[in-house]
C-alpha cells in the first residue's frame, strides 16, 4: 500500500494537479533518502540547476509561496519541499533542508515557541490565561506577538532566559531551563548607527548618557551589580560600554560610572535626522556646588539645595505641573517642604525632589552625606509606621522592612493592597499579614532568592526587583 501511494504521489507531482502547503525558501537538492523543513533562502542546488515552477504555479496557488525557484512543499509531502529541477532526466528531488530545532533556545528565548512547561526546580507552569494562583498582566490578548499559549515557558519581557508563572502559590515565578541550540542563531538585520524606534537594534558606539555620565561596562559589576550581561543576553551586542537597548526600554541605556546614578538613558542621533526628542523644560540653571550635606538619610535635612544629581532644576513642592503628586505640605506638615528644596518626606534612601523635566519624575538631589563623626539625632518621620530597620537587606531580604519603594530600574512600586495596574490575589496585606506588605514598599513576601521585589505601576512591566544593599558587618 506504501510502495503504491509513493507511485501515486510522483505521478501527481508529473501531473502537477494538486494542491498542498509550502515550506522554506530554500532552492537545495538532497541526495536520495534526506529531507526536512527549515527556514531560508539559498538558491544553489546540491547537484543539478533549478526549473522555476510551471503547473505548481503562484497564480494557482497563491498561497504555496512559490515565488522565484525556492523549494516548496505545496502538496504536503511527507519527505518534505522539493521541486522541479532543469535536468530533463530528473522531472523533480527533494531539498536537502535539516530540521528545525524546536525545544531549544537561540540568544535569550525571545523567539522560543517550544513546549516545555516546568521550571528549572521543577514546578509546573501556570496557564498565561489563567489567574490563578498568581494574577498578572502577561495576557496573550496583551501581548499576541509572544506566542503565550497554554502554559509553555516564554519571554516576553526580555528577561535573560524563558520563564513562567509557577501552580505553586508561594513562587510567584521562575526561569525554565531550555537548553540551547546546537546550530547557530538567524543572522540579525545590520545594526544601525543612529536610533529608530526604540534603538533595540542601535549598534553604534556612544557611550555617556543624557546627563554626561560615563557607561559602565556591560561585562562589570563595579560600581553597580546587574544581570544584563553579555552571557545572559548574548545577541544583543553587549560590547565594551557602549549604549545598548536590550530589555525593550524606550531607548538605550546603560550603567553608569557614578556610584550616586546606577543607570540612565543615552541621546543617541536620529536616523530620520531630526534631532532626539527633548521636551520642553526649563533650562537648568548651573548647578551650583554646595557645600551642604545631610544627615542619616537626610529626613531633618532643611538647606536650599534645588537641584537633582544630574542638574536637573527641581519642581515647586506646591506645584502639579509637570508632575502631579501628593507630597505636599497638607500631607507632610511636618517635611519643611518649601519652595523646590530638595527634602525627603517619606524617608527615601536621601533628599530628592520632583524635576521640572516632564520626562523625568524626580530624582535623588546633588548633595553629600555629612561625616559620619557628627552624631545628629535623626527624628522618626512622623509618617512611618514602621520599625526603623536600616534600608539593607540579610539573606535574600525576606525580613526586609525599609522604605525603598522604587525598583532598581527606577520605577515606581504599585502598593500591594492596590490591584491596578497590576491585579495581584494572593500577594496582599490580608494573605500575608506578616509580610511588612504595608504602602508600596519593597518586600519579598515568597522568599525569592534574588531577594526583594515589587508590582510596579508601569503597566508594560508587571514587576521588578529592587536594588537594596546587602547589610554589612552580619553574623549568623
Amino acid at each position: 500500500m506504501g510502495k503504491m501511494a509513493e507511485v501515486l504521489r510522483k505521478a501527481e507531482k508529473r501531473c502537477a494537479e494538486e494542491e498542498r502547503e509550502m515550506y522554506s525558501h530554500i532552492a537545495v537538492t538532497s541526495p536520495p533518502g534526506e529531507g526536512g523543513i527549515r527556514t531560508g533562502k539559498h538558491t544553489l542546488t546540491v547537484a543539478e540547476d533549478r526549473m522555476m515552477w510551471r503547473s505548481y504555479t503562484p497564480e494557482k496557488y497563491p498561497d504555496a509561496g512559490l515565488e522565484e525557484n525556492y523549494c516548496r512543499n505545496p502538496d504536503n509531502d511527507e519527505k518534505g519541499p522539493w521541486c522541479y529541477t532543469t535536468d530533463p532526466t530528473t522531472r523533480f528531488d527533494y531539498c536537502n533542508i535539516p530540521e528545525c530545532e524546536v525545544e531549544c533556545m537561540h540568544c535569550s528565548g525571545e523567539n522560543y515557541h517550544g513546549v516545555i512547561s516546568t521550571t528549572a526546580s521543577g514546578l509546573e507552569c501556570q496557564r498565561w490565561d489563567s489567574q490563578q494562583p498568581h494574577s498578572h498582566g502577561y495576557l496573550p490578548e496583551n501581548f499576541p506577538e509572544k506566542d503565550l499559549k497554554m502554559n509553555y515557558c516564554r519571554n516576553p519581557d526580555g528577561e535573560p532566559r524563558p520563564w513562567c508563572f509557577t501552580t505553586n502559590p508561594n513562587k510567584r515565578w521562575e526561569f525554565c531551563n531550555i537548553p540551547r541550540c546546537s546550530t547557530s542563531p538567524p543572522v540579525p538585520a545590520p545594526g544601525r548607527l543612529c536610533l529608530s524606534g526604540r534603538g533595540e537594534d542601535y549598534r553604534g558606539k556612544i557611550s555617556v548618557t543624557e546627563s554626561g555620565n560615563t557607561c559602565q561596562r556591560w561585562s562589570a559589576q563595579s560600581p553597580h551589580r546587574h544581570a544584563r550581561t553579555p552571557e545572559n543576553y548574548p545577541c544583543k551586542n553587549l560590547e565594551e560600554n557602549y549604549c545598548r537597548n536590550p530589555d525593550g526600554e524606550k531607548m538605550p541605556w546603560c550603567y553608569t560610572t557614578n556610584v550616586t546614578a546606577r543607570w540612565e538613558y543615552c541621546t543617541i542621533p536620529s536616523c530620520d535626522g531630526k534631532e532626539p526628542d527633548s521636551p520642553a523644560v526649563d533650562q537648568p540653571e548651573q548647578a551650583q556646588a554646595t557645600e551642604e550635606c545631610y544627615q542619616g538619610n537626610g529626613v531633618s535635612y532643611r538647606g536650599t539645595a534645588s537641584f537633582t544629581i544630574t542638574g536637573k532644576k527641581c519642581q515647586a513642592w506646591n506645584s502639579m505641573s509637570p508632575h502631579r503628586h501628593n507630597k505636599t505640605s497638607e500631607h507632610f506638615p511636618n517635611a519643611d517642604l518649601k519652595q523646590n528644596y530638595c527634602r525627603n518626606p517619606d524617608a527615601d534612601s536621601r533628599p530628592w525632589c520632583y524635576t521640572t523635566d516632564p520626562s523625568v519624575r524626580w530624582e535623588y538631589c546633588n548633595l553629600k552625606r555629612c561625616s559620619d563623626n557628627v552624631q545628629i539625632t535623626l527624628p522618626k518621620p512622623p509618617q512611618t509606621t514602621l520599625e526603623p530597620n536600616p534600608d539593607c537587606i540579610h539573606s535574600n531580604g525576606i525580613d526586609y522592612r525599609g522604605t525603598v519603594a522604587r525598583t532598581a530600574r527606577g520605577r515606581t512600586c504599585q502598593e500591594w493592597s492596590s490591584q491596578t495596574p497590576h491585579k495581584h490575589d494572593y500577594f496582599t496585606p490580608r494573605t500575608h499579614p506578616k509580610s511588612g506588605l504595608e504602602k508600596n514598599y519593597c518586600r519579598n513576601p515568597d522568599g525569592d532568592v534574588n531577594g526583594p521585589w515589587c508590582y510596579t505601576t508601569d503597566p508594560r512591566k508587571a514587576w521588578e526587583y529592587c536594588d537594596i544593599p546587602k547589610c554589612r558587618n552580619y553574623s549568623f
